[in-house]
């Protein structure tokens, strides 16, 4: 099939608004048509050409929630390599250069595969569960500093409220103190970073009036994501949700509280990543971040039954239950905001990083 085919049923699917009908229509499957769909999202026109099987051979190429985290999930689960990966990924129709892969790993502390020196038959004992987060990676190229330092404040590296010094945070990362400047202008949008004039950058402390309007933003919102993900979710979709559940039961065991609450607020991204809806996808990105600021301030409570919740909303998803997932998620966040202090009334809290 060719490019005009495959506008065809983009086309179709403008007009129609159904997937089932416009597959039904041309004879496609409909994981077919979701990629070509995501991929002329992603690329316009260009990505409805049957792609090369050369490797993708510019760096800059921006990684999706999905592929990131499938990347983490071969390094860390399977032990694979970067050109392995590659191919792994290639095999599901991602076209990632090696460079990509490698800066991936790196912002998420993993460290270079070393050959084994273990007798021939025998497994390297696995390495012993980690209780502090991550070593900061070294050496992040200036276009991935903003990623790098988000990760360290949801990492919980960096507390609310904390001041971020650009010296220091060029010394962690290995930049410039320009380039880090430039990184925390665009963190404030997203409501991570908040900037003082004249005093610098710290990281975001919202009230506890901004997070209860963030949880009831998040309560509609996700309420319509989890429904959209169960009409168009694939078998491939469950197996990445079930394995990043997977990753929040071991970060729990191993006792890195500030990487679980980092993958406990990744995977209600990771299903908006799923939908239909890159508007909602943002929108819950964006508010997540208020909420796991105050969660990594306030909720000292054990994560077992989020891990749990997080379990029995994929088993809903799977079954295609709208309406159990719609429940679910939302007296999940309802939940959540339940371990958080109450607004205080007389209006004295924190936000900003200083007294409000």
């Amino acid at each position: 099939m060719t490019r005009t085919d495959r506008l065809a049923w983009i086309e179709a699917y403008e007009n129609i608004g159904s997937v089932g009908a416009v597959c039904a229509r041309f004879g496609i499957s409909q994981p077919t048509f979701r990629k070509w769909l995501r991929r002329y999202r992603e690329q316009g026109p260009a990505g409805l050409d049957e792609p090369s099987r050369r490797p993708a051979s510019s760096p800059n190429r921006k990684v999706f929630e999905r592929e990131e985290t499938l990347i983490l999930d071969l390094r860390r689960r399977h032990g694979h390599g970067i050109h392995r990966i590659r191919r792994e990924l290639e095999s599901q129709g991602i076209a990632l250069s090696t460079d990509t892969i490698l800066k991936v790993l790196r912002r998420a502390g993993e460290p270079p595969l070393r050959p084994s020196r273990a007798p021939a038959g025998l497994t390297p004992p696995a390495p012993a569960p980690r209780a502090e987060p991550p070593p900061a990676p070294r050496g992040v190229p200036n276009d991935q500093l903003a990623e790098a330092i988000a990760r360290l404040i949801t990492d919980g590296r960096f507390r609310p409220g904390q001041k971020l010094s650009e010296a220091a945070l060029g010394d962690l990362l290995g930049a410039g103190r320009a380039a880090v400047r430039t990184a925390l202008h665009k963190l404030e949008p997203g409501g991570l970073v908040v900037l003082q004039r004249n005093r610098g950058a710290f990281v975001n402390n919202p009230s506890m009036s901004e997070v209860e309007q963030a949880y009831a933003a998040r309560r509609l919102i996700e309420g319509e994501v989890v429904a959209d993900v169960c009409r168009h979710c694939t078998a491939h979709d469950v197996r990445l949700l079930r394995r990043h559940v997977e990753q929040q039961a071991e970060a729990e065991k191993a006792g890195d509280r500030g990487s679980l609450i980092r993958l406990l607020t990744e995977f209600h991204s990771l299903v908006a990543s799923l939908g239909e809806s890159r508007v909602l996808e943002d929108f819950v990105r964006t508010l997540s971040v208020k909420t796991s600021l105050a969660v990594l301030l306030y909720d000292h409570v054990g994560s077992s039954c989020a891990i749990e919740e997080h379990a029995r909303l994929i088993d809903l998803i799977a079954a295609g239950d709208e309406a159990g997932a719609r429940r679910l998620i939302e007296q999940h966040l309802t939940t959540n905001q339940g371990r958080l202090p109450k607004p205080d009334p007389a209006g004295i809290e924190t936000a900003g990083g200083r007294p409000a």
